[in-house]
């Protein structure tokens, strides 16, 4: 904002979340490896895990993590309708141009309203 003027700012959101895998082999080396997953298909998949969703307050997103029987441990850092509502807020809070968003498919219905809402525009 000290560079471009706020109106001419768009803040992208994702309507996916990622699964981060770490994986320690017997010799202690560590792999990384991560794979994106809608919103419908993160919130199944948590719940598949049987794992705890908490309320990261720094990043501003919902948390879970979980460890397999293969001992790989899964962190996933959820886009859902609270985070995005909160991201969308600072675009009226900073007078952005806008938002925008990637990868349409990938969202839940109800995001939609949640976005307009927050973007002061009603109903979606």
């Amino acid at each position: 904002l000290g560079y471009v003027p706020a109106a001419k700012l768009i803040s992208a959101v994702p309507f996916y979340a990622r699964i981060w895998y770490t994986q320690t082999d017997e010799s202690g080396q560590t792999q990384e490896w991560s794979e994106a997953w809608g919103m419908s298909s993160i919130a199944k998949k948590i719940e598949e895990a049987g794992a705890q969703i908490t309320w990261n307050e720094e990043t501003g997103q919902n948390y879970a993590e979980w460890t397999p029987d293969d001992n790989t441990l899964c962190r996933v850092w959820i886009e859902d309708e609270t985070s995005l509502a909160k991201k969308a807020e600072l675009v009226k809070t900073y007078g952005l141009g806008g938002i925008a968003a990637w990868a349409l498919g990938f969202e839940r219905a109800s995001v939609w309203k949640v976005l307009s809402d927050a973007l002061g525009g009603g109903q979606a």
